[in-house]
């Protein structure tokens, strides 16, 4: 990898990190970090033809925008749909094995890939909603980016996606804090 390919990695990690730290805390700014991040994983990723992820990534930055402008017009007020979660981890192995029907590659880290495109745009259009459940989709799309990030020899989208990973059980648990503290 070229030298500004890891300092664009290396920024998009900390702009990432950033991100969902801010995200936690329902900070409509969170959202130029993620656009921002997001960008560079891109970038990044299409540079070394991880083309599945570089997908991945710029939808997630496109959606940034969407994110952005929703929470700085409309109340940042969370919901629960843990119905949709459940549903959703019933269709997934359905989703792998539609992958492995639509293209014809032995190569499991392109399905999964898949797998977390489509949980990436239902996970964001959640976050965007202000749906609690965004976050169990996050820890399992960081699970599938990391071992795909590991596979691509991406360690610092591996190591980003372990933080994502541990920042999303912090945003599971100040989303449901700030859900209580609104109840009581």
């Amino acid at each position: 990898m070229i030298p500004w390919e890891v300092l664009l990695e290396l920024i998009g990690a900390l702009m990432g990190l950033m991100y969902i730290l801010l995200l936690a805390q329902k900070k409509t700014s969170a959202w130029v970090y993620g656009i921002v991040s997001c960008g560079m994983f891109g970038i990044v990723c299409f540079l070394q033809g991880y083309t599945g992820q570089g997908i991945i990534q710029t939808i997630n930055a496109f959606m940034g925008f969407y994110g952005l402008w929703s929470w700085k017009n409309h109340p940042k007020e969370s919901q629960s749909w843990p119905k949709l979660f459940i549903a959703t981890l019933i269709l997934l192995p359905g989703l792998y094995f539609a992958s492995l029907w639509l293209f014809h590659t032995s190569n499991m880290a392109f399905h999964l890939d898949n797998v977390a495109l489509i949980l990436s745009i239902v996970a964001t259009l959640l976050t965007v909603k202000v749906v609690l459940e965004n976050w169990y989709f996050w820890l399992i799309i960081n699970v599938i980016t990391t071992l795909t990030a590991m596979n691509n020899h991406l360690f610092f989208l591996a190591c980003v996606s372990i933080g994502y990973f541990l920042l999303s059980l912090y945003g599971i648990f100040q989303w449901k804090k700030a859900s209580s503290n609104r109840v009581t």
